[in-house]
């Protein structure tokens, strides 16, 4: 399972859970969670634009793609994540101010911390 937001570098994102896909010879999945609580920012056009966009490179390359909908990001994956019996997450760094951060944490390391017999592979977006 691949985790993406509107950040045009989760198309290398996509790419790597493509390659892992074709390596391990399995399905795959593009994730995408629109969060509803009040302080995640929302999306303007140009987010939308370019979510499609990834969603495209992501079917091109063989993905299911899936949009989720809850106040917490790595609630949300991890409930999905469990439903598909998914063995490996890949997600980028957080790209969460330090605000969201103080307030909400952070979803990569909520993730790790929740996640049972799931492997977490944190990508840098550099």
């Amino acid at each position: 399972m691949v985790c993406i937001t509107p950040n045009p570098l989760s198309k290398k994102l996509i790419r790597r859970g493509a390659r892992r896909a074709r390596r391990f010879k399995c399905d795959w999945v593009v994730v995408y969670v629109n969060c509803t609580h009040f302080l995640a920012p929302k999306l303007t056009e140009k987010d939308k634009e370019v979510l499609e966009s990834h969603f495209m490179l992501a079917k091109q390359l063989g993905a299911e793609v899936y949009t989720l909908t809850g106040k917490s990001v790595s609630d949300e994956l991890l409930k999905f994540a469990k439903q598909m019996h998914i063995t490996q997450i890949i997600i980028g760094h957080s790209q969460r101010s330090r605000l969201q951060t103080f307030f909400r944490g952070s979803t990569v390391i909520k993730l790790i911390k929740k996640a049972k017999n799931i492997e977490i592979h944190v990508i840098p977006y550099k």
